[in-house]
């Protein structure tokens, strides 16, 4: 019998890889999805100063307003430096954004 901890990892598990396959289906094809994370590890957003997406400009500052009024700051999001944990969701927001335009 599997433990509670392990069940909840394969739930986890599970729903990652729904979650992944959903983001494919947004972007296109598993290949896409490859080319993109290609794209992505061979440019330096920070040092290129390339500006973030105007969508994931709204969706942080939407969402580390209401974790810090509503959840306690659980995310603790922080913004304008690289490595900052907004500025890298952003990036990775970015990513997404970019991808679906150019679809």
């Amino acid at each position: 019998m599997k433990s509670t901890a392990s069940a909840d990892c394969s739930a986890v598990n599970l729903a990652g890889r729904e979650f992944v396959k959903s983001v494919i289906g947004m972007v296109g094809s598993d290949m896409d999805l490859k080319e993109i994370i290609k794209k992505e590890k061979s440019r330096d957003r920070w040092e290129n100063g390339i500006d973030h997406h105007p969508k994931s400009i709204e969706i942080m500052k939407f969402i580390s307003e209401i974790d810090f009024k509503v959840y306690g700051d659980y995310f603790c999001w922080k913004f304008g430096g690289d490595g900052d944990n907004g500025e890298t969701l952003m990036y990775e927001l970015d990513a997404f954004f970019e991808a679906k335009e150019q679809k």
